[in-house]
């Protein structure tokens, strides 16, 4: 498994009865957008932004031992050294 830490912003101008509502709004939003294979995020009431991945901010490689149905057992770690 690779795991890469991107960064990306957009600015939103929200109505919400907290925070948490707005982040909820958001994210919504951007799991739409990231299900479509698209950098746009579009809110329900019209607001688009295109968000760009404009750094890497980490990039991990692991491996991991699945059992017969797909799931995790354990992490694994090569002979020659440690996963990163």
């Amino acid at each position: 498994m690779q795991q890469t830490t991107e960064e990306g912003s957009g600015d939103f101008t929200l109505e919400a009865d907290s925070p948490e509502a707005a982040a909820a709004i958001l994210n919504r939003a951007w799991k739409v957008a990231m299900a479509e294979g698209s950098s746009l995020v579009r809110l329900p009431d019209g607001q688009v932004q295109l968000i760009e991945r404009t750094d890497i901010i980490a990039r991990r490689v692991s491996f991991l031992l699945l059992d017969e149905r797909g799931e995790e057992v354990r992490a694994v770690t090569p002979p020659n050294g440690h996963a990163h």
